[in-house]
């Protein structure tokens, strides 16, 4: 039979928590024994990427998955590669740390200025990691009011870290 997945894709300026938006994408259902629904599709990335990101000037952080390939005005793109790679080395094949980030020089099309970057992933993977602890332990189905409560409840805990819940939630109901 069928497994059907839960799986949202987001994005967050760096420095920025209060800035991150999620989407829930339409995963493809797997086989039973699958270890997860794969990444993301550009049938779910397009729409999302067109509305948020088309002709804003950002440098998009990804990882190198296909559906972040396509081209938009105003976006460059950066990607690392979340793979140990083997490569020969003095004659000798080898096993090469996976890159976590790396610098990154672009050429700003408007003022063709130079801007070094460190792309890298970590600022949404710091979410996931979150979203996931908020998640343990806990049964909902795919879909379910409960498990967009939970995700949504990971969303606003990551928009305020380090500041006082109560007063934000205060701020929130005024």
């Amino acid at each position: 039979s069928a497994v059907e997945w839960e799986q949202r894709g987001g994005v967050v300026e760096r420095g920025r928590p209060e800035t991150l938006v999620l989407t829930r994408l339409n995963p493809k259902k797997t086989t039973k024994r699958a270890p997860g629904p794969g990444a993301m599709r550009r049938t779910d990335w397009e729409p999302f990427a067109r509305r948020r990101l088309q002709n804003k000037k950002v440098i998009l952080h990804t990882d190198w998955a296909r559906a972040y390939r396509l081209r938009m005005p105003g976006v460059l793109h950066d990607n690392v590669v979340h793979m140990k790679k083997q490569m020969l080395v003095d004659g000798k094949w080898v096993w090469i740390k996976r890159a976590l980030d790396k610098v990154v020089e672009h050429i700003l099309p408007d003022t063709k200025q130079k801007v070094r970057v460190q792309a890298g992933t970590q600022v949404i993977d710091r979410l996931w990691r979150n979203v996931r602890s908020f998640l343990e332990g806990r049964m909902a189905p795919v879909g379910s009011k409960m498990l967009r409560q939970r995700i949504r409840s990971a969303q606003y805990t990551y928009w305020y870290r380090g500041q006082d819940l109560w007063l934000q939630t205060g701020t929130t109901l005024k």
